[in-house]
């Protein structure tokens, strides 16, 4: 779900389990393809929070750094990559 208030969009997921990193690696994708999908917000930086049963984490926007950024483009080439199977002994 995302939220839109005055101080800009919150994203908001809800997990059953134990916390997980992926989880919020999974809502941090979000907070950075949002802006990049949706015009209207393509200025702003959501923050976000991942809910596990009563222990909520909360995912400032700073998390989305140029590191972030820097490994998820890298990963994104080695998926779409026409030669990926080749890579993998195939």
């Amino acid at each position: 779900m995302i939220a839109v208030a005055s101080a800009g969009p919150t994203i908001y997921d809800v997990k059953k389990g134990r916390q997980r990193a992926s989880n919020e690696v999974h809502v941090m994708l979000y907070m950075h393809l949002f802006p990049l999908a949706v015009r209207p917000y393509a200025r702003t930086k959501p923050v976000s929070c991942v809910a596990y049963n009563d222990s909520p984490v909360e995912i400032p926007a700073e998390a989305i750094d140029n590191g972030f950024v820097k490994n998820f483009e890298y990963f994104l080439g080695v998926v779409g990559s026409p030669n990926r199977a080749a890579t993998q002994g195939h």
